[in-house]
């Protein structure tokens, strides 16, 4: 429902910057279905990857599927891992770096034996 208001309204385009596409579809849901908060800003990007690209091959596109997975899927893929992985997995680490299982053995231990 929101992709076909999307896709009729012309909001993802090729030329268009992601910020100001992702602004637009998010206000397209806050009009359709009084959604303000938690969007998901990668909506966009995944609407080109899947949409755009394989729509532009099936129109003739002057480039081909190997072209399409070497210089666009691929690296997306990668950059979306490594970039979660690295922020993602920093984050976390840095939150609990000081927390390991022993201690919550020890007490653990220390609670059964009251």
């Amino acid at each position: 429902m929101l992709l076909d208001e999307v896709i009729a309204r012309g909001l993802i385009a090729s030329w268009a910057i992601e910020s100001a596409v992702s602004d637009a579809v998010r206000d397209l849901a806050d009009e359709m279905f009084g959604t303000r908060r938690f969007w998901p800003k990668r909506i966009v990007r995944a609407g080109v990857n899947m949409f755009l690209f394989p729509s532009g091959l099936l129109l003739g596109g002057d480039f081909t599927l190997l072209d399409y997975l070497i210089w666009n899927e691929i690296p997306t893929v990668l950059g979306d891992m490594v970039g979660g992985l690295v922020f993602t997995g920093l984050a976390l680490h840095l939150a609990h770096r000081h927390t390991s299982g022993a201690p919550v053995l020890a007490r653990e231990a220390e609670l059964e034996t009251r």
